[in-house]
């Protein structure tokens, strides 16, 4: 099947997309490429045309993957993209597809499904249906909630500590429990998942 079929890869974590990428090759899904940044997507994308783009959705601990989904759609309407990416998030799924992306798979899935639906996607002439994602938000404690909904709206521990009259050393220890119980890498990763799982003040 995939010996005409090319697919980039855009992941920061590049043992990881090398790896996917030999694999893919291996089991004759399609050619791998890799591309470890934005910028180097688009210099690749500036000379070959692939017929999958799979994107990781958090790059260099932002949220740069949708963005550029949203700038590929914009400007190449018909090139496919998908997410490959560790949030299970029904959420940031719709909105992946909100923005042009034509399947969403999730790194923790078996590896057999996930190659699966890229054989499909490479295949298909529309966007896949999106997955069924149960909203399994951790369980968060009366205090954690008010945290998270003021990082929502963008407090720094200093804003957190005058409003919720806590010490800034105690905001601080609560960041830390937040970014372990939703396996973030920063305080700005969790203001957008409270952000998109509509954890606002009440």
């Amino acid at each position: 099947m995939g010996e005409h079929l090319r697919i980039l890869i855009l992941d920061d974590h590049t043992t990881f997309a090398e790896s996917l990428g030999q694999l893919m090759q291996h089991h004759r899904i399609a050619q791998a490429d890799v591309a470890a940044s934005v910028p180097a997507a688009l210099a690749f994308l500036a000379h070959t045309t692939p017929d999958l783009i799979l994107v990781d959705i958090t790059l260099k601990q932002r949220f740069e993957g949708l963005g550029f989904i949203k700038q590929l759609h914009k400007k190449w309407p018909l090139l496919k993209t998908a997410c490959l990416t560790m949030h299970h998030n029904p959420h940031m799924c719709a909105h992946a597809y909100a923005v042009g992306a034509w399947g969403y798979f999730t790194k923790t899935a078996p590896l057999a499904e996930t190659f699966e639906g890229i054989k499909q996607l490479l295949q298909a002439p529309a966007p896949l249906q999106a997955p069924d994602l149960k909203a399994a938000l951790p369980h968060f404690t009366p205090r954690e909630q008010e945290i998270l909904a003021h990082l929502a709206i963008g407090a720094s521990n200093k804003e957190l500590a005058r409003t919720l009259s806590m010490a800034e050393e105690t905001a601080k220890v609560h960041m830390k429990t937040l970014l372990r119980k939703l396996g973030l890498k920063n305080r700005t990763q969790v203001a957008i998942f409270a952000y998109e799982n509509g954890l606002w003040p009440q």
